[in-house]
């Protein structure tokens, strides 16, 4: 899959349309030792993700509790983010 610029990828999808964001870490070890990577997903109903992407970079990261009441914090900048339609 080519990688496209942020802006060429808004301009060829009609705002409004919702979509599911991720943010991914590096690689990382995990407490009991076990290579990993975090990653966080939400769902952008309006289709406005220059906004998410905006508001994640200027908190420095975005947090998330997990399904186990786990507390997890991806700084900014991420290793990757995909961006798909919901």
């Amino acid at each position: 899959m080519p990688v496209i610029e942020l802006a060429e990828f808004t301009r060829a999808k009609p705002p409004g349309r919702p979509r599911i964001v991720t943010f991914y870490s590096p690689i990382h070890r995990s407490a009991d030792g076990e290579e990993r990577s975090l990653s966080i997903t939400v769902r952008v109903d309006d289709g406005d993700i220059v906004h998410v992407l905006q508001v994640v970079r200027e908190n420095g990261g975005i947090g998330q509790e997990s399904a186990d009441g786990v507390l997890q914090y991806l700084p900014w900048p991420c290793a990757a983010v995909t961006i798909r339609d919901a």
